[in-house]
Formats: C-alpha cells, structure tokens, sequence
C-alpha cells in the first residue's frame, strides 16, 4: 500500500499519466487481497497473475488492525482518478465491516478473524503501536479526505481518542513522563511502542478542527496517578 500511494503522490503532484497508469495496475493486484467471506483483507497478496491471497503464516485465520485501516485513503483516491469506484467500494467495506464490532471503549484488538462466516475478535490485546495504529491514524484521515461529511468516522476517533485517554495513558516515576501503554484484557502492559509515537501528530491534526482534542489531553496529564515505574 506504501507503494501505491508513493505512485499516487508522485501523480498527484506531477500530473504525469505514468504514474497514474502504474498505480491502476498495482491497485488491480492489491485489490484480490479483499476476496475474504467478511470482505476483510488478507494479509498478503500475490501479485502475480494468477497469484493467491491469504494470511501471513503466524496468524493464518486473522487480519491485523492496522493493516485493515491503512488502505482507505489510497484506494479513495484512486478511485477517484482512475474512475473506477470498486477501489474505494472494497476499501472502504473492510472500514465500516470492523466499526460494526462492539468495542466499547473505541479501542479494538490487534487481530480480527476475516475466515469465518462472520467477523469477530480475534484475541484481546489493545495497542496503538505494531498491530493497530494506522486504523487510529486513517479514522481521522478519512473523515478529512472526504471533506469532514462522513461523521461516522469522526465520531469513531473521538470515541478512540477518549478510550486511550481513559486506558492507556500513564505516567513514569521518577521523571513524569506521559506514555502511551499497551493492554491485555483487563492487564496494562506498561511499555510505549515505537509506533505509537504518531500519535502527538494526530491529536494536532485532529485539534486542527476541534482543538479540545488536544486540550483534553494535556490537561488529563495533570492529573494521571502513576502506576508503574520506568527506567
């Protein structure tokens, strides 16, 4: 999806047919990925002619979260430039299919099964690091990619937003630095993935227009009790 949506930048930005052209065909490749029973994309895809999708080998029967939201702004806009609307059809499905589980504090588990019948979490971790912080990162992006009309999507991140708020924040001992943690079931796992460092960005794009986003955040810092001792 990095590729395609290099081809689709140096388009968009170029105006150069090629470009488009060349991201047309990788997008028909990529697009088999979503030929699951739940429309939720496999992990890996073939490009070859011919060439099979299914999920990586160390967790064959579920998707990962962050793979099944990074696709929606690449393929919307393909859609759009090639006129061909099964892209953001596909894409976008996948989104809306995984906002239909119940997760009551907006945070969702690192994996869903995508090869039953129907769809369902796949274990019980929360992270906003490896395994799911590009579906925190696109919800947000594509509300803005679709000229912030589809409410759905901003409702969606507000409520994610509130729920790492209210689970996964914490503060270190001795220097009081805010951190952003990690969690099995009902366990806080007290580390800050490297990947998880996006956020800060996406709190200020999200503030760019509703700044009590970023407002809630630090003032909720203030009053963090801490837990867990970082070295």
């Amino acid at each position: 999806i990095r590729n395609l949506g290099g081809l689709l930048s140096a388009y968009d930005l170029s105006g150069d047919k090629i470009f488009l052209e060349k991201a047309d065909d990788l997008g028909t490749r990529l697009v088999r990925a979503f030929e699951s029973r739940t429309g939720i994309p496999y992990g890996t895809t073939e490009l070859f002619d011919g060439g099979r999708s299914y999920n990586t080998g160390w967790h064959p029967n579920e998707a990962v979260l962050s793979e099944i939201g990074t696709l929606q702004v690449e393929f919307r806009y393909l859609a759009r430039v090639s006129g061909k609307s099964e892209y953001a059809t596909h894409a976008m499905r996948a989104l809306d299919e995984i906002l239909k589980l119940d997760a009551k504090s907006g945070l969702y588990p690192t994996f869903i099964y995508n090869t039953k019948q129907e769809l369902s979490f796949g274990n019980n971790e929360i992270s906003i690091g490896a395994m799911g912080d590009s579906f925190y990162e696109y919800l947000l992006k594509v509300w803005l990619q679709g000229g912030k009309k589809e409410m759905k999507y901003r409702r969606m991140y507000d409520k994610s937003v509130t729920g790492i708020l209210d689970k996964l924040i914490h503060m270190s001992r001795p220097n009081y630095l805010t951190y952003v943690a990690e969690r099995k079931g009902d366990r806080v796992i007290h580390k800050m993935d490297h990947l998880s460092c996006f956020l800060g960005g996406n709190l200020a794009l999200g503030a760019y227009v509703r700044i009590l986003l970023v407002e809630v955040f630090l003032c909720s810092t203030k009053d963090v009790k801490p837990h867990h001792h970082i070295s």
